[in-house]
């Protein structure tokens, strides 16, 4: 409009007006560009995200482990409901961040709270499946004290190598037990390795983050 409006009040043209309007508009995209690329990080506030969404996932997965052991335990769940908040405000700041860089693309914060969006699926869909084993089973107690361990190991680190040997061992050891005795022992032993395979998903899904991480940083070194 600036440059319309110029030509308009000239009522002329020549090679020397148009080089004048093509600095204006050469000044006002590298003034916007310049101020674009300082636009303050939110670094920060995604990391105190990060922690809150991590302090969350380790109670949940705690309260999963004591409830395994002691069904008359009560706990209302709301620490599903608060991750679930929570990642969503860090994912839409997140956004706002990764589009107010044009220079500087981060995509490392939108990858991790896309994979904790993914493993709070999982958690949600274990829930029902948790509350509802009240028959005392030696292989609840193994599957209890491996939650307990993930419970204290819930961060932003590459603990997953360890956690799925772990879990392995964990398997072996049920592998290892006597078969059922009762129909109700069937079928609480059913479900314990339906939640042993859905925590197995939840760790090589924040195992792909770390492979796609490195696949990221491996392209960026090439180009």
């Amino acid at each position: 409009m600036v440059v319309f409006l110029h030509l308009y009040a000239l009522k002329e043209t020549n090679f020397q007006i148009m080089l004048n309007e093509f600095y204006i508009i050469l000044i006002g995209i590298g003034i916007a560009i310049l101020v674009n690329s300082y636009m303050p990080s939110v670094k920060e506030d995604i990391q105190n995200f990060k922690e809150e969404i991590e302090q969350r996932f380790s109670v949940i997965l705690y309260e999963f482990s004591a409830y395994l052991r002691n069904h008359e335990r009560n706990w209302n769940g709301k620490e599903l409901i608060e991750a679930e908040d929570i990642i969503n405000q860090a994912k839409n700041m997140a956004l706002r961040d990764v589009e107010n860089h044009l220079i500087r693309k981060q995509y490392e914060d939108l990858f991790y709270l896309e994979m904790r969006e993914r493993q709070l699926e999982l958690l949600k869909r274990m829930l029902p499946i948790v509350s509802s084993l009240e028959l005392q089973v030696k292989q609840k107690e193994m599957f209890a004290d491996f939650l307990a361990f993930l419970s204290k190991n819930v961060h932003s680190g590459d603990t997953t190598e360890l956690s799925l040997q772990k879990l392995e061992d964990c398997w072996e050891m049920v592998r290892k037990t006597e078969l059922p005795a009762t129909r109700e022992e069937f079928e609480t032993r059913a479900n314990l390795f339906y939640l042993m395979n859905e925590i197995e998903n939840y760790l090589m899904i924040k195992r792909k983050l770390f492979h796609t991480r490195s696949g990221i940083l491996l392209s960026d070194k090439k180009s």
